[in-house]
């Protein structure tokens, strides 16, 4: 993720120097289905990722610092796609920026940690993550 502007010039320069093209997408996806559906999601399917839980404050700042830098990117000349992929299963399009910014209200870091720690709390009531995840999300 591009969720620091320093880390992503670094991440463009690497890729630069390796004689390659940056090619940089933000992919918008509505906070709570991203960390239910996905980074839950990843942590229990995905082979690759199994048992990695990322706490919800990562989560939050991560989303929120990622469309800042993304933009400052655009700004300074870089090229980004947009994607929107809040519409539904299977109905991800390109986007502009402008639509984005239309879209995309983030609240606080600590507002969108508590929702995300919400999810966690549910998940967990309901068997679908362990005590041990749940603490390591909301922790």
């Amino acid at each position: 993720n591009l969720s620091t502007l320093a880390s992503a010039k670094n991440k463009i320069a690497e890729v630069k120097g390796a004689g390659k093209k940056a090619f940089i997408a933000f992919v918008y996806r509505e906070p709570q289905d991203s960390f239910e559906n996905g980074v839950v999601k990843r942590m229990l399917r995905n082979p690759d990722e199994m048992g990695r839980v990322v706490p919800t404050k990562v989560v939050a700042q991560n989303h929120i610092n990622s469309w800042e830098v993304t933009k400052q990117l655009k700004n300074e000349g870089h090229k980004v796609r947009f994607i929107d992929n809040s519409l539904g299963a299977g109905n991800a399009r390109l986007a502009t920026l402008n639509e984005l910014k239309s879209k995309i209200k983030y609240p606080s870091v600590e507002e969108l940690t508590q929702s995300f720690n919400k999810i966690a709390k549910r998940l967990y009531d309901t068997g679908k993550i362990t005590i041990e995840q749940y603490h390591g999300y909301v922790d």
